[in-house]
């Protein structure tokens, strides 16, 4: 199996996940939210390591992969400072991934815009995973919500359309060379 073969699979199980997680926490809101920065951290530096390979692998357009490299070291710190301080962070965890996740989508909107011109059809699903990402990373950095359950119920979607928006990209504009 091609190298970009795997690394496409790795993305997709990665977006799985993080749709997985976030399931977990809209079903269970009273999930620890310690517990909950244990998982998230590993889950955003697991991708942030898969993001910065991703950067080295190309796809028939280089398209999909190119913004990996600052965000998978993004990802990287971000993860291992959720494992190493997870107590603390608590405090500023939903700004934190409200900021990560905005990050993705604004990077998102110029994929989509690359796959327009490139022709891709798909390229406003692209497009439309970005924007319904972006407004649930600024619901997190604007925490309307004062309830634990309610924040953790917000965390939880987040994360769900987080990774739809990668499970979107990686299905739709990832292409292989043909041989």
């Amino acid at each position: 199996m091609s190298r970009l073969k795997n690394v496409k699979i790795g993305s997709i199980v990665l977006s799985l996940a993080m749709i997985g997680l976030g399931a977990v926490i809209m079903i269970r809101p009273e999930f620890s939210a310690v517990t909950l920065c244990y998982l998230l951290g590993a889950v955003i530096l697991i991708t942030g390591i898969v993001k910065i390979i991703r950067y080295f692998t190309h796809d028939l357009f280089d398209l999909a992969f190119q913004f990996d490299l600052a965000l998978g070291i993004l990802g990287i710190v971000f993860g291992a400072v959720l494992l190493l301080h997870p107590a603390i962070l608590m405090q500023v965890l939903p700004v934190a991934l409200g900021i990560f996740i905005l990050a993705e989508s604004a990077f998102t909107f110029q994929t989509a815009h690359e796959a327009r011109r490139f022709g891709l059809e798909l390229w406003w699903l692209i497009l439309l995973a970005g924007i319904l990402s972006g407004i649930f990373a600024l619901l997190l950095i604007a925490a309307p919500f004062e309830a634990a359950s309610a924040l953790m119920m917000l965390f939880g979607a987040s994360l769900l359309v987080f990774g739809v928006q990668g499970l979107v990209v990686d299905l739709t504009a990832i292409r292989y060379p043909k041989q």
